[in-house]
């Protein structure tokens, strides 16, 4: 079963090139429970006639999400135009009725941030979209005009809104704002941090990613790094009476805890040798989503939101094998917080063309960072894929509430099946190959389905870059 616990990279290993496809489930107890379940998919799924919902539409699927403290929306790969564009139009109609007051993403803390001073009527939105630490995937039309739009909401309504980012990827960004608030608060401390972190401090300078300068140090590293993280952590819980009335307090002790949860979050990727990805611990797979969801807890406050993520991240179940293991995703830790107030939306596809860059093996992650988005054909239509049986409905978009199936709509939805999630890279020989990473249950993984039989590529903000002198 897929846990999406390489999601972030897209990672395919195990299978020689010409070997067979495993099936991800039996392939006889497909043939006897997909009759019983087309039945009801047909009776209970509401159909949407193009990418743009009309209000009806749009209206149904809100009053299927209910009054949810926290929905998860995902989307099945990181580089489509479809769900991108379905959840923006999802967010602006929860945010017109009022239904949510906070816009979570899967960002970086202070890109997260920067976005949220936008939005409240700080800085230009080329800077925010391209030059604000947004992930290359989501610098999008779409995410753009989402991001516009809010802050037109926010000033024109008066009404109080949120965005904040619980990803921590970004630690030399984090510690930044760490050595800002100590430069005041303790001049000594903020001095010998910076000395500390001084290697990770030049990396990012030189515009390199976190796996870069992991991968340049020794494996030994990550002791040191992370040691010197928590006695950062430590330094403002042991000081927090006296310092949590100077500005800025609540936000440095955050990127203090987010830094630190990046150290913890590649402690695998430390050191040049090749990774034997195989035998990770399945606990490490879960350290980020983990933190996530805790990063999303703590900051909730008395707001309902919608987070903004994949679907391996959004997905609120796995199997009780998988946990006993360490595995989590975000919308476990969600769910196991806020029980049923917390829903999960996923989305399935049959084919489609998506951008993403080209991975050529497990350990080709630096390289693959620096390669331009492509387009690649892909698609889900074989026997065992999730959009090849949706298919068969002959009903090219539509959503679901898998909360209400029958007993054997529930059993079928108990069967992994390929379901063609996709983050920001892949390797187009290895697509759907592998059933422990790539197949995945229905329901209950995520509590609504919305399925598009077609996927176009994301439409990337391809704004000219600005003139240089004498150009």
């Amino acid at each position: 079963m897929r846990t999406m616990i390489l999601v972030a990279f897209s990672l395919w290993a195990g299978l020689a090139a010409g070997q067979t496809r495993p099936e991800p489930s039996p392939a006889a107890d497909r043939a006897r429970l997909e009759p019983l379940a087309q039945a009801w998919f047909k009776e209970n799924l509401v159909p949407f006639q193009s990418d743009v919902l009309s209000r009806p539409e749009l209206k149904a699927f809100v009053d299927m999400v209910g009054d949810a403290r926290v929905i998860g929306l995902g989307e099945p790969t990181h580089g489509d135009q479809q769900s991108h564009s379905f959840k923006t139009q999802v967010v602006r109609e929860l945010v017109r009725q009022g239904k949510v007051s906070m816009l979570v993403l899967e960002m970086n803390r202070a890109a997260g941030d920067r976005v949220n001073k936008y939005v409240h009527g700080e800085g230009e939105l080329t800077e925010v979209i391209l030059r604000g630490g947004i992930f290359q995937n989501w610098r999008t039309d779409e995410f753009a005009n989402l991001v516009a739009w809010l802050r037109a909401y926010v000033q024109q309504s008066g009404k109080e809104f949120r965005v904040i980012g619980v990803d921590c990827q970004d630690p030399a960004e984090d510690l930044g704002v760490v050595f800002n608030f100590l430069d005041a608060a303790d001049p000594a401390a903020a001095a010998k941090a910076r000395s500390d972190f001084a290697s990770l401090l030049e990396s990012d300078q030189k515009g390199e990613s976190l796996i870069a300068w992991t991968k340049s140090r020794a494996k030994s590293d990550f002791d040191h790094f992370d040691g010197l993280a928590k006695g950062l952590e430590e330094l403002f819980a042991r000081q927090e009476s006296a310092w949590k009335s100077r500005p800025g307090y609540s936000e440095a002790r955050y990127a203090a805890g987010t830094a630190r949860q990046a150290f913890q979050s590649y402690q695998f990727e430390f050191g040049t040798e090749p990774v034997d990805y195989t035998k990770i611990p399945m606990e490490y797979w879960g350290r980020r989503d983990r933190f996530m969801g805790a990063n999303l807890i703590a900051q909730l406050g008395n707001d309902n939101a919608v987070l903004w993520a994949h679907d391996g991240h959004v997905q609120s179940w796995l199997p009780e094998t998988y946990l006993q293991m360490g595995a989590t995703t975000v919308g476990v830790e969600v769910r196991n917080a806020l029980k049923e107030a917390y829903v999960s939306v996923g989305f399935a596809w049959t084919r489609g063309v998506i951008h993403a860059k080209l991975v050529e093996d497990a350990n080709d992650i630096v390289a693959a960072q620096r390669r331009p988005f492509e387009e690649f054909p892909l698609a889900c239509d074989r026997p065992g894929d999730l959009g090849e049986y949706l298919a068969r409905l002959e009903t090219p978009r539509f959503f679901v509430d898998g909360r209400k199936a029958n007993a054997d709509t529930k059993a079928w939805g108990q069967l992994p099946y390929y379901r063609g999630s996709l983050g920001w890279a892949v390797f187009p020989d290895r697509w759907l190959m592998n059933p422990d990473q790539d197949a995945m249950q229905t329901f209950p993984s995520h509590d609504i389905l919305v399925y598009f039989r077609d996927l176009s590529p994301s439409t990337l903000w391809r704004i000219p870059p600005r003139p240089t002198a004498g150009s």
